[in-house]
């Protein structure tokens, strides 16, 4: 009989020329059963396995392993292998010391590039010398923000980006709608825009200097024989301006309901008598609006004089239209103002506007000095 593993000869028990038979029994069934483990043999050191072929774990894995210590191997070596990881003698057209992965297909992948992984044959790769100078390109989920950071000598700061054109879509959408900003395609050379400092006060038009640099001032300041231009029903909007009218600039008016000049000298541009006008046109561009009227009036006698004050417009086919009007009260020789205010009246086109002051009581010399008229552009 021998035993099953070792086929070891066993003697036969009891046998008259072998009375120790049991005992050596025992023995080679224990020596036959014996594969290393523990208790089952002295465990077989590294100077005693010398391995001639390839060493297969049955589909387990190498664990504990404190590294895998590659040797050059040829290309041809491990042709026949699939999912392999080798590094390369530099044979076969591979790259010599350099790891590869052997597809199950046989496709060579490389995965080092000398000292450093081979990045740019990843689809959808990072190449260049970032590595050497510590750069990063991370995303910060608690921002959902995507960080350049080059790298260097001030605590890996901001990096540049070197792109095309440059598409913004509204944040935390899947909308294909963006907003490109690119450069053109006549760039004449290389220049730099700098963004104000900080936000305006208010709403302020963007100038640009010869250095690149944006502005928020809120002034327009325009170079020598440069000029601003509108076309079509473009204009340029503004708030509050004044008008001013000289008193001299009113005559005496006609009496007419479409007032136009009397006959006769301009006078002082003043009236002397109840019931008395005079008259001056209001001369402001098309789409300005009229929003206050003031008249200032010297009471020359020691009254009272009641003076009213009242403007309108007149058209091309010789009507007139009193928009408005308000009075004084009797005056004693002093100074007064009358004023028409919240007024919306939008200069537009085949009408003309005037501005007429008639004395309702009281004696002469009540002279205009000046009349002034608030207006806008809307």
């Amino acid at each position: 009989m021998t035993t099953p593993y070792m086929l070891l000869t066993l003697p036969t028990d009891h046998n008259s020329s072998n009375l120790w038979g049991s005992m050596v029994n025992t023995a080679l069934g224990t020596v036959d059963a014996h594969d290393h483990s523990p208790d089952k043999g002295k465990r077989v050191p590294s100077a005693g396995i010398g391995i001639n072929a390839d060493l297969t774990f049955a589909s387990w894995a190498i664990t504990n392993a404190l590294a895998v210590d590659f040797v050059a191997a040829a290309t041809l070596a491990v042709a026949g292998y699939g999912g392999a990881l080798f590094m390369s003698d530099g044979s076969g057209g591979l790259s010599a010391n350099d790891l590869y992965w052997r597809t199950v297909a046989g496709v060579n992948v490389k995965v080092t590039a000398g000292t450093s992984l081979n990045v740019a044959g990843f689809a959808g790769g990072i190449g260049g010398d970032y590595s050497a100078v510590g750069a990063q390109l991370n995303y910060d989920d608690s921002l959902k923000r995507y960080n350049f950071l080059e790298g260097t000598g001030d605590a890996n700061g901001w990096a540049r980006l070197h792109a095309g054109e440059l598409r913004l879509s509204e944040f935390n959408t899947a909308e294909g709608a963006y907003v490109g900003q690119i450069a053109p395609a006549a760039l004449a050379g290389t220049y730099t825009m700098t963004w104000p400092t900080a936000l305006p006060a208010a709403t302020h038009v963007l100038q640009i200097d010869n250095t690149g640099l944006i502005s928020n001032t809120g002034s327009v300041a325009m170079a020598t024989n440069e000029n601003v231009t509108v076309s079509g029903t473009g204009a340029f909007k503004h708030g509050t301006q004044t008008l001013q009218l000289h008193g001299t600039m009113f005559q005496p008016y006609n009496g007419a309901a479409n007032p136009t000049y009397a006959t006769g000298a301009i006078g002082n541009a003043g009236v002397s008598a109840a019931g008395l006008s005079v008259v001056a046109p209001i001369i402001l561009p098309r789409g300005k609006r009229i929003t206050a009227i003031r008249a200032y009036i010297v009471d020359n006698v020691t009254g009272p004089t009641k003076l009213v004050l009242s403007y309108g417009t007149s058209d091309t086919t010789n009507n007139g239209t009193n928009l408005g009007s308000t009075a004084a009260s009797a005056g004693s020789g002093a100074p007064q103002t009358l004023t028409l205010s919240s007024l919306t009246t939008t200069i537009s086109a085949s009408t003309s506007y005037w501005v007429l002051i008639t004395t309702s009581t009281g004696a002469a010399s009540c002279v205009c000095m000046m009349v002034e008229i608030d207006y806008d552009h809307p």
